[in-house]
């Protein structure tokens, strides 16, 4: 990991937006004096949240916003923000560039950000620490400070090895204090060892339910699924069903319109031949009186056509008798003949 971009907007003399960038290994930045050399390596300590403006050089914290000049407005705002290459995965982030940012108004308010969402700067200096950065982790020796250490006079230079002296001392009892919490908590670990075990078998029992419990919602969620798909299928055939029902049930009252017509017609006629009826009936049972005298009629004459045929029988025997009487007559009247003629040649005289 490195530093690969330092970005500047109204902090100190750099009221317009200035990036810097940096590459891998020593960078050296020139240049001459009052250019804001100085308020790049401020810069670094204040996003990285240095609380203390006397370390960057400031008597109030509203002191590193741009106070304006001949040429320009103040500004109401500083902010600087840090890009670091984190590729190799220094900081545990899912980012392979990370982006601190801090800002600070003239109403004292501030913010600090992370790749451009609002977080805590708590949440920051955990971040960075993963990297061992912070505003502690480096030393910036300030312009002329070597220079002011030579020149002091015995008595002050003893105070100031003092003071480090005390700063050392402190930062011993820090280390003891930090030793003993450390054996505590090596204690609480050893403690904590058995429930952690007991607690990590729970947890992988609470996954596997877990698991579980997704697979079974993941199936019920495709039981579902199949049965909206299939009451949807049903719901379709259902419509299809209605949809003929309805034309049928259309068909039949239509057919059954027409029915009721046609049934209307046909009383009409009914009632059309029920009065021909009445008017033919009386006629009818004329007819029927002239039939049954007709049939009375027919009696008789079939009763004299039966005596007519007997007599006709008994005459056609007695004409068949007379024909052979005539013929008979008639042989004897040839033979007289004949024999009359011949007689009649027997009596002629010889010439």
């Amino acid at each position: 990991m490195h530093l690969r971009r330092l970005d500047l907007v109204g902090f100190k003399s750099f009221a317009a937006r200035t990036s810097a960038e940096l590459q891998r290994g020593i960078v050296v930045i020139v240049g001459p004096n009052g250019s804001g050399k100085s308020n790049i390596s401020d810069a670094v300590l204040w996003v990285l949240g240095e609380q203390s403006a006397k370390a960057v050089r400031a008597r109030k914290p509203e002191e590193v916003i741009f106070a304006g000049s001949a040429t320009r407005q103040p500004l109401g705002m500083a902010e600087v923000s840090l890009v670091l290459d984190n590729a190799d995965g220094s900081l545990p982030i899912d980012y392979e560039e990370v982006r601190v940012t801090r800002r600070l108004y003239r109403s004292g308010d501030s913010e600090y950000l992370l790749n451009g969402s609002r977080v805590r700067l708590k949440d920051i200096i955990q971040l960075l620490l993963h990297a061992g950065l912070s505003p502690d982790s480096y030393t910036v020796v300030g312009q002329s400070s070597i220079d002011e250490l030579i020149l002091q006079r015995p008595d002050e230079r003893r105070v100031a090895f003092e003071n480090v002296a005390d700063r050392l001392n402190d930062t011993r009892s820090k280390l003891t204090s930090t030793q003993a919490n450390l054996v505590r908590v090596q204690d609480v670990l050893a403690e904590l060892t058995p429930h952690v075990r007991r607690l990590k078998t729970q947890a992988d029992r609470a996954q596997r339910a877990e698991a579980f419990r997704k697979e079974l919602h993941d199936l019920l969620i495709r039981s579902f699924r199949w049965r909206l798909a299939h009451a949807h299928t049903e719901r379709r055939q259902a419509e299809d069903e209605s949809a003929r029902a309805t034309l049928e049930a259309q068909q039949a009252e239509a057919e059954s319109t027409t029915g009721e017509r046609d049934l209307r017609d046909v009383d009409e006629r009914l009632a059309t031949l029920e009065e021909r009826f009445s008017e033919l009936r009386p006629r009818a049972e004329a007819f029927l009186e002239q039939v049954r005298v007709a049939e009375r009629s027919l009696a008789v004459l079939r009763e004299r056509l039966a005596s007519t045929t007997e007599q006709k029988s008994g005459a056609e025997a007695e004409l068949l008798r007379y024909h052979g009487l005539l013929e008979r007559l008639a042989e004897e009247a040839t033979e007289a003949a004949r024999a009359a003629g011949q007689t009649t040649d027997g009596d002629l005289p010889d010439d």
